[in-house]
């Protein structure tokens, strides 16, 4: 049976909260000042990344967040596992999206352009920047002996080539194809609202749709002991903040142009959800998912009497 792991002590206790608020309370105000230096061509703050009057001073904008972010995700993860790393990561991404735009506003401040190829590019960058920082975390990272971080989410220098062997698998593609369905079912349902909460939030569910999805296709292929494919769902969100772009033109209303379905409130849910929301969004929810499954799968996974075996329920 599981030990319960030791106490932590009061140093590094203090260590971990002091990256939790430096997250919460620096990192992250210093990434939403950055963001927030941004604007649309019309002038007004109702812009993204990349969908600005100045692309490559946005792209500057997000290399400078990512590497922020980065900065403080490592070594978080080197003393405390992925899994708290992540989390952090999470918190400095949100608060640098909460200061870009709404999608319909987006669409509106454009008048008669359309930002659905800039956006589909800004998700390919920014999906790719996201996964960057997530191989980066997982090779700093150590391998807990207690808790979650062990189990579902191997560190250490192997870390990208298990990535790339899962993905090469049946197993692999199977639990990217579950965890699209997962994440992209979740978002369609939460993110009903262009609002910048509520997209973030349909991000955050999305990110637990992915893991808890993909872990369970995971267990169906008999790959769930495999802590490599916990990796896979990861690539579900980014992949959507390229599709999320696409869908806004693939699913207008008859003859209707971008522009009008914004002004009637008809823009398709996953559009909602900027490529930045989407990678908060995974970094939160993609664990908590994982863990979900995982817990109530141990729960019915009963201890065999007198020896260290176990039986699957």
């Amino acid at each position: 049976p599981p030990q319960d792991p030791p106490p932590m002590s009061t140093a590094r206790s203090i260590c971990r909260w002091s990256f939790t608020l430096g997250a919460l309370f620096v990192v992250g105000p210093i990434a939403s000042r950055l963001t927030n230096t941004l604007h649309a061509p019309d002038g007004s703050i109702h812009t993204s990344l990349l969908v600005t009057s100045a692309p490559a001073t946005g792209l500057a904008v997000t290399l400078a967040v990512f590497t922020l972010t980065a900065l403080l995700a490592i070594p978080a993860g080197h003393l405390f596992g992925p899994r708290f790393s992540l989390r952090i990561a999470a918190f400095c991404l949100a608060w640098a999206s909460w200061t870009t735009g709404t999608i319909d506003e987006i669409v509106r401040s454009l008048h008669d352009r359309s930002p659905v190829a800039t956006l589909a590019v800004e998700g390919a960058l920014v999906g790719i920047l996201g996964l960057a920082l997530l191989l980066a975390v997982l090779r700093c990272s150590k391998i807990q002996d207690f808790g979650p971080d062990g189990r579902d989410l191997r560190a250490g220098p192997g870390s990208a080539a298990a990535l790339l062997r899962a993905l090469a698998s049946p197993a692999g593609l199977v639990t990217l194809a579950a965890g699209l369905v997962g994440a992209a079912l979740l978002a369609w349902v939460f993110a009903i609202e262009p609002l910048k909460g509520q997209a973030i939030f349909g991000a955050f569910m999305a990110g637990i749709g992915a893991g808890a999805a993909g872990h369970l296709a995971a267990m169906a292929m008999g790959a769930d002991e495999r802590p490599e494919m916990s990796f896979v769902p990861f690539l579900a969100p980014a992949l959507l903040g390229v599709l999320g772009p696409i869908s806004l033109a693939a699913m207008l209303d008859g003859s209707a142009t971008l522009r009008e379905a914004a002004y009637a409130g008809q823009l398709f849910p996953l559009g909602h959800i900027l490529p930045l929301d989407w990678v908060a969004g995974a970094f939160l929810g993609i664990p908590i998912g994982l863990a979900w499954v995982k817990s109530m799968s141990e729960e019915g996974t009963p201890q065999t009497a007198g020896t260290g075996e176990t039986t699957r329920a």
